[in-house]
């Protein structure tokens, strides 16, 4: 064999024996890989403190993380208890949905009630393991006023 093929060689074994678990004990190839294990925005309830009582069901219009406005059809994969349609977010409280960091702002709409517009910051979430599988865990809750 030539010096080349050595290198080649030498090479591919290094690359292979280096991947391992973070137990040391198993070879993996491929790519690490991250969890979100829950949403990172979660609304457990939205309340109307005049008539001291709680509302089922609102929408969720103008969705913006960080001032740029979003296709909601990507929140629906860490999401429970809502529905997309367009820029529309039909939600079942509680509910909770994405998994992206930052400032959000939004128009909540609910039958009866003027549309509010709300600025929730520091949304994220609270365990972010790292290595190799990392997840994310622990989203951000909060209780919303509408009057």
């Amino acid at each position: 064999m030539t010096f080349r093929k050595y290198l080649i060689l030498i090479l591919l074994f290094t690359i292979l024996f280096s991947c391992t678990d973070e137990k040391g004990d198993k070879n993996i190839v491929g790519p690490c890989i991250h969890e979100y294990k829950e949403a990172v925005f979660h609304v457990t309830s939205v309340r109307d403190t005049v008539n001291d009582s709680f509302i089922n069901f609102v929408k969720i219009k103008n969705l913006k993380i960080d001032g740029v406005v979003q296709n909601n059809f990507w929140i629906t994969g860490n999401s429970y208890s809502i529905a997309v349609s367009d820029s529309v977010i039909y939600c079942n409280v509680p509910f909770g949905f994405g998994y992206m960091n930052g400032t959000y702002e939004f128009t909540l709409e609910a039958p009866g009630y003027a549309p509010k517009n709300f600025v929730i910051t520091d949304v994220e979430y609270s365990i972010n393991e790292g290595g190799c599988p990392s997840y994310s865990n622990g989203g951000k809750r909060v209780q919303l006023v509408i009057n």
